[in-house]
C-alpha cells in the first residue's frame, strides 16, 4: 500500500535525521521521504539545527527542505533554534541556504536576539560570532 509506504520512509527519515545519521537521512530522502516530514509535530530541520547535525540539514537542504519554516508552537524557524543553541555551524548553513535572519516567532524575537539564549552556561558558547553572522546580512 502505498501510503503505508510513504509512511514508512517519512518515519525512517524521523528515526536517522534525529540522531544525526547522515546517510540513512540520504537514503530515506531518496526511498521518497518528505524533508517536511514534521518530528515530534515540529519540522525535522528545527531538530537537527537544535542538535547542531550539519551534515543532516545539508541533505535535508539539497532535498528542498523549506529553510524558514515556522515551528507551530512558537512561530521560530530552524535559524531560531540553531542561534538560539549557539550552534554556529548550523546558522552559517542555513545562511548560505537563504534563510531568512529577519523572521520573528510569536514573541517578536529573530535569530539575532536569541544567539545562544538556551545555551548561556556555557562561556564558549559563540554568541558575538552568530550575531556577526546575522549582522552580516
Amino acid at each position: 500500500d502505498e501510503a503505508r509506504d510513504s509512511a514508512q520512509v517519512n518515519k525512517a527519515l524521523q528515526d536517522a535525521a534525529s540522531r544525526g545519521q547522515e546517510a540513512k537521512t540520504r537514503v530515506a530522502l531518496l526511498a521518497g521521504a518528505n524533508p517536511e516530514t514534521p518530528f515530534r509535530n515540529v519540522p525535522i530541520l528545527h531538530t537537527v539545527a537544535s542538535m547542531d547535525y550539519v551534515a543532516v540539514g545539508t541533505a535535508l537542504i539539497e532535498a528542498g527542505v523549506n529553510v524558514d519554516s515556522k515551528d507551530t508552537m512558537d512561530g521560530s524557524t530552524s535559524l531560531h533554534k540553531a542561534s538560539g543553541w549557539g550552534n554556529i555551524d548550523f546558522v552559517a548553513l542555513l545562511i548560505s541556504a537563504g534563510a531568512n535572519s529577519t523572521i520573528r516567532n510569536n514573541d517578536g524575537r529573530t535569530a539575532r536576539s536569541m544567539a545562544c539564549e538556551f545555551n548561556m552556561a556555557n562561556p564558549k558558547c559563540p554568541g558575538a560570532e552568530i550575531v556577526q553572522l546575522l549582522d552580516a546580512l
